[in-house]
């Protein structure tokens, strides 16, 4: 079958393929198994109910409409087309976050804790060997400020949302999203590329400002586990996405989140 050709598609959870106008018929007689492979779907769209009819007084359904909105409402990363181009990162932030400390006479102090193997020898013993680990803290820059901690960074989730992601697996998933998200600092830059059979990119490279993770993180609690497992893809558009991005944070890293193999 040649994807596409001005055809709605629909991709089933064991990854077969199938126009929209054909495999609606099939749904609308109760069939829910793939009749390529025979496998029972799990999350089979189902029809909402008819449409009411003002004119006619009566229900009217549209199997084909209906079929349309509901894998719509299950397949939400699909709705949007994507660019052909991720070049539209979010600008950086140039000038260092700075966090102004108090100085005090302690502040210019190194700090020295040792702790001994033991506690106490006998005056009568020897030892050749006494080991001690010694604990040493910098003391405070001399400056009234100093930078953030570490240095921004660009981070590309890549996270698995195929059918055998359903349950507890994707609600694992999104959790592990939310707290990289909720520890994001305003400089960093977080893009995620969802991938079942296909891949998307749910959002572009864009800071993790308050308004930055809300979107995160309605666009994470919108995933849902459907299609196979096209890993491969997924990590080319996370490569797409720094390849193609117009400004660039000191550290870019990728993370993976998949319980399958690449089919």
């Amino acid at each position: 079958m040649k994807p596409g050709c001005g055809h709605a598609l629909f991709t089933a959870e064991c990854s077969h393929m199938f126009h929209f106008h054909c495999i609606s018929s099939s749904i609308k007689h109760g069939n829910s198994l793939c009749p390529v492979c025979r496998a029972k779907w799990s999350e089979i769209p189902l029809l909402s109910p008819p449409a009411f009819d003002v004119t006619l007084g009566q229900a009217q359904a549209n199997p084909i409409v209906d079929f349309v909105n509901q894998v719509h409402r299950y397949l939400p990363l699909y709705r949007d087309e994507e660019p052909a181009a991720f070049n539209d990162d979010q600008p950086i932030v140039l000038q260092s976050e700075t966090v102004q400390i108090p100085q005090t006479e302690s502040d210019r102090r190194v700090e020295l804790r040792t702790y001994p193997e033991f506690s106490a020898i006998p005056q009568s013993s020897s030892h050749e060997d006494f080991t001690i680990l010694i604990h040493v803290k910098a003391p405070h820059p001399t400056s009234t400020s100093v930078q953030s901690s570490r240095a921004p960074i660009d981070l590309v989730a890549v996270v698995d949302v195929s059918g055998s992601m359903a349950g507890t697996k994707l609600a694992l998933l999104k959790r592990a999203l939310g707290f990289v998200i909720q520890n994001l600092g305003t400089s960093d830059r977080l893009s995620v590329i969802a991938f079942s059979s296909m891949a998307r990119r749910l959002f572009h490279l864009r800071r993790m400002s308050e308004s930055g993770r809300h979107a995160a993180l309605q666009a994470v609690n919108s995933l849902v586990a459907n299609g196979g497992t096209n890993i491969a893809e997924g990590l080319k558009k996370a490569a797409k996405v720094f390849d193609q991005r117009r400004l660039k944070n000191p550290v870019g890293s990728i993370i993976l989140l998949s319980d399958g193999q690449d089919t």
